[in-house]
């Protein structure tokens, strides 16, 4: 979820150019991804451990997802031989 969440403040301070969107924005899906998960422990009575591991599937596929599709990257490549010092 944390990932997620920082995902979205980053896209959110760039693409806008104000970190204050990011922050907010980044409130705003930490809050709907609790949300989520209270609502499907409590009103539909899941397991809180499986809705938990659940919405964390989720929220770090997704991350990769839109990673990928906003920045054309998804993941830090390491140099193929190290530069010598």
């Amino acid at each position: 979820m944390m990932l997620t969440i920082l995902l979205i403040a980053v896209a959110c301070s760039l693409f806008s150019h104000n970190p204050w969107i990011g922050i907010l924005f980044a409130i705003i899906v930490g809050i709907s991804l609790g949300l989520i998960h209270a609502i499907v422990t409590v009103s539909f009575k899941a397991n809180q451990i499986v809705s938990g591991v659940a919405i964390n599937l989720f929220a770090s596929g997704i991350t990769v997802f839109l990673s990928w599709l906003w920045f054309n990257e998804t993941q830090i490549m390491a140099l193929e031989s190290p530069s010598k010092i």
